[in-house]
């Protein structure tokens, strides 16, 4: 398949997203390197959206090569695709913040001295958490272990830092900060 052809028949709505994507990713990448405080989770947007973009394109042209989708209604389909994808990033995005364990990885960073120093007065983290959380039960009881990556917003700079929490039986969580 031509690729010029291909980029001419996606829809309009496909391609802004695609050129935010961009533009957001690359302003994320400039406004850490200079640095700007300012909106640094554009990056992470400006991925979603282009990897949820790519990812619903190739899935719709899958479904309709193998002939699940019939091609005419290709836009319809992408367009719920789009809403699939934006509902999944939107509940994990809630998973994460209705965690106890994100909540307690965020006091340990509020009182982090060292932390402090670096950034000033925390005003904020991002909206965007990256990171696992895992639950289950082995020999000693119920556990719960999770990594996350913390946008940090201070009065003098912002900051990744990721963060390590983990806890057996409801005991008192063991917090690591593990970057700073």
């Amino acid at each position: 398949m031509d690729v010029s052809k291909f980029i001419n028949q996606l829809d309009k709505k496909i391609k802004i997203i695609a050129l935010s994507g961009s533009v957001l990713i690359i302003y994320g990448l400039f406004a850490k390197s200079i640095p700007i405080n300012f909106f640094w989770e554009s990056t992470d947007l400006g991925i979603i959206l282009i990897a949820g973009s790519i990812g619903v394109i190739l899935i719709v042209e899958f479904l309709i090569k193998i002939k699940i989708l019939s091609s005419y209604y290709r836009s319809g389909w992408r367009t719920f695709f789009h809403i699939i994808f934006i509902i999944l990033v939107i509940g994990i995005e809630s998973l994460f913040y209705l965690s106890n364990s994100l909540e307690a990885a965020k006091n340990e960073i509020k009182v982090n001295s060292e932390i402090k120093e670096e950034v000033g007065d925390i005003l904020g983290f991002g909206w965007i958490t990256a990171g696992s959380n895992s639950t289950g039960t082995n020999s000693e009881g119920k556990y719960v272990f999770a990594t996350y990556e913390i946008l940090v917003k201070g009065t003098k700079a912002y900051k990744y830092v990721t963060v390590d929490v983990g806890r057996i039986n409801n005991e008192p969580w063991e917090i690591e900060i593990t970057s700073r």
